[in-house]
């Protein structure tokens, strides 16, 4: 399964009163595991703070592909 960022982004939820959002950006595979190994310190930097990460899968699927293969993981059965 490819995980790709060719869809035009769609436009978030405002922001809850009082929060900051951060622009929205799409990342690949490996940029997202990037991400997740600084959270840590992302968090540790923003200390005080309430911190929240808001995410969306977008998939551009290819002929044949199944994704029903991809539901083993509960997180994803509202996605597909």
């Amino acid at each position: 399964m490819a995980v790709k960022a060719s869809a035009p982004p769609t436009p978030g939820p405002d922001p809850t009163p009082g929060r900051k959002l951060s622009a929205r950006v799409s990342l690949s595979p490996g940029e997202f595991q990037n991400l997740a190994d600084e959270v840590s310190t992302l968090t540790k930097s923003l200390a005080g703070c309430d911190v929240q990460f808001e995410v969306a899968v977008s998939i551009k699927t290819k002929a044949g592909t199944k994704l029903d293969e991809a539901k083993g993981f509960e997180s994803w059965q509202n996605i597909f």
